[in-house]
């Protein structure tokens, strides 16, 4: 099982997010989140599929 330390510095260094986006993100994969909101302009407009076989 990944770490929220593993899951956040993929995602930082694939999508170029800040540390606290990629924190917020990487703690809601490893709780196998169903969705993720956000008023975040960086963030919005960003589409995942559900699979995140592409990050790990």
């Amino acid at each position: 099982m990944k770490t929220s330390a593993s899951w956040r510095r993929k995602l930082r260094a694939k999508y170029n997010l800040s540390l606290t986006d990629s924190l917020q993100i990487a703690v809601a994969i490893q709780s196998k989140f169903e969705a993720f909101l956000t008023n975040d302009l960086q963030l919005k407009g960003r589409n995942s599929s559900g699979d995140n076989d592409d990050i790990g």
